[in-house]
């Protein structure tokens, strides 16, 4: 070769970057680069102008036909180019057409990842083809002879861009090609793999439904007519376990995949596992919820649904509406005669309604059912998500959440679409009209079951208010409709035939019944009252006294009574308490008769409580008995309260006793007798009645007088005593007063009362006349006390100490008694004074002997200072002499003691030595 020769080396990327990549060293291959002194490095953009400018370049003629072509079928062109995925190259305009045709730009995209993926150069691709190799083969091989303006395909990407795919694949290619074919499809399997193949390992482009059509497709109009065949394709390899559907994205199984999928395969769904989902379905279904809840009259009604098996699918507290669901499973091949089977059987059930579901889809959601639980099955046995199992059951898991939805929503439309009998009738439900139809024919079963149910239902507050109320005007306001007319305006019971009174008091005709039991009896049909409805009503009839209630072991005959507001002011207690009806009542002339007695004598100011017309009869003879024992009471709280109760009140015993007989314990057995008891001795209970508030009120007013009388009265006695007197007239008195107050002191009053007047009287006379005789004398010893302590004054002063107060003294004490004129009440003491008249007496008799103090007083007095003592010199005694004259020879003796007391008291300032004169 004698001329010279360039040598060119090329390759997909930089030499250094395939160096560096490679285990090659660097240093081995010197000789080889040092070669190529000029080297050209080609980007990625280059390629993509080789590809442009060398492979797809076309001519003038050809450019100006697409251009045409793409502004008429714009549209269509738009739709077949986009392809759903991240980062997708659009084809929006003619140039863009023309410049990639027989390609669309987004193809070289995924073409890229394609054989390299979206994570960068991967050598195993590499070694494939390269982008340009792949872009020719695809035109030389695959679209250089086919139909003007039509483009490649996802297959031919995939065929040309991967020639020798790995041995999985080519298995799955195969096996989808025989089983198309099998199938009778026109859609070819291998390709339809390749497509699914190339736009999975693409990555951006999931691989649905849509984008596997227009991917598959090289002509635009080809869209619509291969869609139906594509879809079924698609079907038949999903259930073949050759693709997997996972949220309607399809791909290829892996050998582990296919592996799990023949072990699923291989796994048996039993049919009472089946069953179970459809009933878990059943029980999830919005339309079971919708129905299980139907509201009527205002009032909710719970429905109990189950399927032909017994399965409970909801669990009311009661049971009597219901609604049975055939199972699907159960549904034999002729559904018609299915549905007049259970027509004829059940024609008479009017508690009963059935659901025949349409099993339209049966065999789709068996299918589904079965993979579910197979999924299941291997989701159990390879529990571990870090296997390589355990990561390929995730795709399957998701898969299952899907199917499950899909299960969800046959269901649902199954029952939307189901046939209901009732009665032997039939009605088919849809979409439209599910709802509205059924709801009719569960209002007619709540109307038939509850025969006996009430237009509206009571609150059971209600309760505690009609207890509570203390105006019986009142009591209407708390019901309204004619189903509660319990009371009229005047509060009077007229509810006795109401369907709710007849229903309870029936229940509790016997024996006492407990709430509890009281409300599930009556919450059954044909009742079916509310809780508020029963404990209201039965409040109601132990209003008006047509129920007796037991509460804490205590019988309660009337709603005043004790413990009966914490009745009805609880569910709980009211649960707890007994009832039983009123079975016997006075009769309207009976009950009248002793109503108006009590009215009479105001009872309501004994007992605490107002009694009335309305008021029933037990609480009638409850007040009778309440009454007595008030009037029984008040005797014994008086004798209490007066030691001589029983002397002066003798016949109130007798009272007492005798309206004890009526305080006896008043029970359901007794009530009536007690009643017609009392009704015979009314009269009597009434005088001894009245003859115990005479006493009472004789006590407050009068005792504490007859007690003063009867005092003053022994007191004058006393002071008559006292002053060693007697007094005809005061002992006359004192024996009548006497003789009133042991015999009826309440009728002998105006006697007591003038008896010690009179006495007072008498006493008043006595006591006057003492009185003025006593001041007399004692005016005389005060002005002869006066004169005394005048002569003292006069004389030297303190000479006569002991005499001046002796004066003073006599003086002061004579003026004390020298009133003439007394006032009494009856007391024996005057009330200025506070003087008695046996004292005055003494004050008359102690008068000579003050005289005397005076006289002496004054003859002792000391009118001359006696001279004062020398020093040294004892004082000289001086003799004082008396002269005594004796007076006659004969007097009484007591004239004798007089008289000898003054002669004392005069020498009662002598001393021992002085002398007595007598003459």
């Amino acid at each position: 070769m004698g001329g010279k020769v360039w040598t060119i080396a090329i390759a997909q990327e930089k030499l250094d970057d395939v160096i560096n990549n490679s285990n090659v060293s660097k240093a081995q291959l010197t000789k080889v680069t040092d070669r190529f002194k000029t080297k050209i490095h080609l980007e990625a953009t280059e390629v993509g102008v080789i590809i442009r400018n060398r492979l797809l370049k076309k001519t003038e003629t050809g450019i100006q036909k697409l251009t045409d072509h793409y502004k008429k079928n714009s549209g269509k062109i738009a739709d077949h180019a986009s392809i759903h995925g991240a980062g997708i190259s659009k084809t929006d305009s003619a140039d863009n057409y023309a410049t990639y045709y027989p390609f669309y730009k987004y193809q070289f995209d995924l073409l890229q990842n394609f054989l390299f993926g979206t994570k960068g150069y991967a050598s195993t691709k590499v070694a494939a083809r390269g982008m340009i190799i792949t872009t020719y083969d695809i035109l030389k091989q695959e679209v250089q002879h086919t139909d003007l303006f039509h483009t490649v395909t996802g297959w031919h990407i995939a065929k040309e861009g991967q020639p020798q795919p790995p041995v999985r694949l080519v298995s799955r290619y195969d096996n989808a090609e025989r089983i198309l074919s099998e199938a009778g499809s026109s859609i070819s399997g291998r390709k339809l793999l390749e497509t699914i193949n190339f736009l999975t390992e693409a990555e951006v482009t999931p691989s649905t439904l849509p984008n596997i059509i227009k991917s598959f497709i090289s002509d635009p109009d080809d869209q619509f007519k291969v869609q139906d065949d594509i879809t079924k394709a698609l079907e038949v390899l999903t259930e073949a376990k050759v693709l997997l559907d996972t949220n309607k994205t399809y791909r290829i199984t892996s050998d582990i995949e296919q592996r799990l999928l023949d072990e699923m395969n291989g796994f048996t769904v039993q049919g009472f596992v089946k069953k179970k989902q459809l009933v878990t379905a059943y029980k999830a279904a919005q339309f079971t919820k919708t129905i299980a809840k139907v509201t009527d009259t205002g009032l909710q009604y719970d429905f109990f649904i189950t399927t032909d098996n017994d399965d409970e699918l909801t669990t009311p507290n009661l049971k009597y509406l219901k609604l049975k669901v055939k199972s699907v499973y159960n549904i034999s091949d002729s559904r018609t005669t299915d549905i007049d089977a259970l027509k004829v059987q059940h024609q008479n059930d009017k508690d009963l309604l059935w659901l025949v579901p349409d099993n339209s889809y049966f065999k789709e959601l068996d299918r589904l059912i079965d993979e579910v639980e197979r999924t299941i099955y291997l989701e159990q046995k390879y529990n571990n998500p870090n296997s390589e199992e355990g990561k390929i059951l995730i795709s399957f898991s998701t898969a299952k959440g899907e199917k499950q939805n899909r299960i969800k929503d046959l269901v649902e439309d199954s029952l939307l679409n189901a046939t209901a009998i009732y009665l032997y009738n039939t009605l088919q439900l849809n979409k439209d009209n599910w709802q509205t139809t059924l709801q009719t024919q569960q209002k007619q079963i709540i109307q038939n079951v509850y025969s006996k149910r009430l237009g509206s239902q009571l609150s059971d507050s209600v309760a505690a208010a009609v207890i509570k109320e203390a105006n019986n005007a009142r009591l209407q306001q708390y019901f309204t409709g004619s189903d509660f007319a319990f009371f009229d305006a005047q509060g009077n019971f007229i509810g006795e035939n109401l369907k709710v009174a007849e229903e309870i008091l029936y229940k509790i005709r016997n024996t006492f019944v407990d709430g509890t039991t009281l409300e599930k009896d009556l919450e059954q049909p044909p009742a079916g009252f509310t809780f508020g409805t029963v404990i209201s009503s039965v409040a109601a009839l132990m209003r008006a006294g047509k129920v007796i209630a037991k509460y804490n072991g205590v019988e309660k005959f009337s709603w005043r009574d004790d413990g009966v507001p914490a009745i009805f002011n609880a569910a709980r207690e009211f649960r707890r308490a007994t009832f039983k009806a009123v079975s016997k009542s006075l009769s309207a002339l009976q009950k009248q008769e002793l109503a108006q007695f009590l009215l009479d004598i105001e009872a309501e100011k004994y007992i605490g409580h107002k009694i009335d017309y309305n008021t029933n009869d037990f609480e009638l003879v409850s007040a009778v008995r309440d009454t007595a024992k008030h009037f029984a009471d008040k005797v014994t709280t008086l004798r209490n309260s007066e030691k001589e109760f029983d002397k002066l009140f003798p016949k109130a015993d007798e009272n007492a006793t005798f309206i004890g007989g009526f305080t006896g314990a008043v029970s359901e057995a007794n009530y009536i007798d007690k009643a017609v008891e009392f009704l015979a001795a009314k009269d009597a209970f009434l005088i001894a009645l009245q003859d115990i508030e005479k006493v009472e009120k004789f006590i407050r007013n009068n005792l504490s007088k007859v007690k003063e009388w009867k005092a003053f009265i022994i007191a004058v006695q006393d002071e008559l005593t006292k002053a060693a007197m007697s007094n005809a007239a005061i002992q006359q008195l004192r024996a009548d007063f006497d003789s009133h107050l042991t015999g009826d002191v309440i009728k002998n009053f105006a006697s007591l009362q003038q008896s010690a007047q009179k006495t007072k009287d008498e006493y008043h006379q006595l006591f006057s006349t003492a009185m003025k005789d006593c001041a007399t004398k004692y005016t005389e010893i005060d002005a002869l006390a006066t004169e005394l302590i005048k002569e003292i004054e006069t004389l030297p002063a303190g000479l006569n100490t002991v005499a001046s107060s002796k004066a003073t003294a006599l003086n002061q004490y004579a003026k004390q008694r020298t009133l003439s004129a007394i006032t009494i009440d009856f007391d024996v003491k005057d009330k200025q004074s506070r003087f008695t008249y046996s004292e005055v007496l003494s004050f008359i008799d102690l008068y000579p002997s003050k005289k005397a103090e005076i006289e002496i007083a004054k003859a002792s007095l000391i009118k001359t200072k006696a001279p004062e003592p020398k020093p040294g010199t004892p004082p000289t005694p001086t003799v004082k002499k008396y002269a005594v004259k004796m007076p006659t020879s004969k007097m009484k003796v007591a004239e004798y003691k007089t008289w000898l007391q003054g002669e004392l008291q005069k020498l009662a300032s002598a001393s021992d030595n002085d002398e007595i004169e007598i003459n």
